[in-house]
């Protein structure tokens, strides 16, 4: 009875006002999850901002500022996409092989084990999944991070796809695009956490097929 019930408070949503006034535990515990085994970021968003050891005034600031989803989701990105190279680069390793997928691996997180189940890549033939399995040895050398890719609704084709076209990227341009994704995931994880607040702008005017501007890594204006 008990594991049941709190897997099912887990997966109820909490209400924007309500995460905001949340103990900094509780609050990583609702949200940290976002970005793939990297809840500093949460942590440090919530330091800055809503701990209760600032003065009451920034949080006051910090809840009359943040009205949806969409501006809470922009505060908290600004944390890694300030962040140093190396904290950048942690974050990207922190997300597992899709290939772990493939051989069945366990140490993955629930969120990514769902998102990559929905991608059909338990459903590559044997000539796709040699094909997959190439060109994701190639990625790995080249840039020494694990492939990301959003692929929550994705077919397969369309993963296999875009490995095949960003395999030959420079550094610079896949570590942006990388990021992109990684952004991607965590808004879309977000959105499945947090209620948004009612009313037609309660996403803050984001698209829902989650449309990101791949130039700067950010979700495009809605």
């Amino acid at each position: 009875g008990g594991r049941l019930l709190t897997k099912t408070m887990v997966m109820e949503k909490v209400k924007l006002d309500a995460l905001l006034s949340l103990p900094l535990g509780d609050f990583v515990a609702a949200i940290g999850g976002i970005y793939e085994a990297t809840p500093w970021i949460v942590e440090e968003f919530y330091a800055s901002n809503l701990s209760p050891s600032l003065d009451a005034s920034v949080v006051a600031a910090t809840k009359g500022r943040i009205t949806n989803v969409r501006i809470l989701f922009e505060e908290i990105r600004q944390y890694i996409k300030n962040g140093s190279h190396e904290k950048k680069i942690d974050l990207l390793k922190s997300h597992p092989d899709l290939c772990l997928k493939l051989e069945q691996c366990d140490g993955i997180t629930k969120e990514s084990r769902q998102e990559q189940g929905r991608a059909g890549l338990s459903t590559l033939t044997a000539e796709e999944r040699s094909k997959f399995l190439d060109l994701n040895r190639r990625y790995c050398r080249r840039f020494n991070f694990p492939f990301i890719l959003a692929v929550r609704n994705a077919s397969k084709y369309t993963v296999l796809n875009a490995l095949e076209g960003r395999v030959n990227s420079t550094i610079e341009e896949e570590l942006s695009c990388a990021l992109s994704q990684v952004d991607k995931i965590a808004w879309m994880r977000l959105l499945t956490k947090v209620d948004p607040v009612e009313g037609a702008d309660g996403h803050g005017g984001f698209l829902t097929c989650h449309v990101l501007d791949t130039a700067n890594g950010s979700p495009a204006a809605g």
